[in-house]
């Protein structure tokens, strides 16, 4: 039971370290395992299990190795977006005055109009939450508005 245990581990193990090495690069791992499918179909007798589960692996990384060029690709067309472009800047220089180090999202942040101003507001912490956060109408302004509606009504009425 140990030994199977221990295959079995080890089997694993392979497994893990072979996907590692297609995740790395996956083109250079799909040629070897197409090679190594043909020596094990051109040995006497033809290890035909052994071919196909190299075939099974060279599909899986030239797989992988469209999905990053299909990656790259949208990911270049992207950044020529002017929407998009920000996203794909490499990270400014840090802008707050603080002295703190540029994150990823410093170039984003500087790009949207008004996130900068947010260190301005005033705190609110002993307010209520039922406070609101503007003054309220001027005075008369009410009136004036339902005037306006009222001579809205009238009008559509009379037509």
């Amino acid at each position: 039971r140990r030994a199977r245990a221990a295959i079995q581990d080890l089997q694993d193990a392979l497994r893990d370290a072979q996907a590692r090495v297609i995740e790395r690069d996956p083109l250079v791992s799909a040629k070897w395992f197409a090679r190594a499918a043909a020596d094990a179909l051109a040995a006497a007798p033809p290890k035909k299990s052994a071919a196909a589960a190299h075939q099974r692996s060279t599909l899986e990384a030239l797989g992988k190795a469209g999905q990053d060029a299909q990656r790259r690709s949208k990911n270049l067309r992207l950044s020529q977006v002017p929407g998009f472009s920000p996203l794909y800047l490499p990270p400014a220089a840090p802008a707050w005055g603080d002295g703190a180090t540029a994150r990823a999202g410093d170039r984003l942040m500087q790009t949207i109009p008004g996130l900068r101003e947010w260190g301005r507001l005033r705190d609110r912490l002993n307010d209520p939450l039922t406070t609101p956060t503007r003054d309220t109408d001027p005075p008369g302004f009410s009136d004036a508005l339902r005037v306006y509606f009222e001579l809205l009504g009238k009008e559509d009425g009379g037509k």
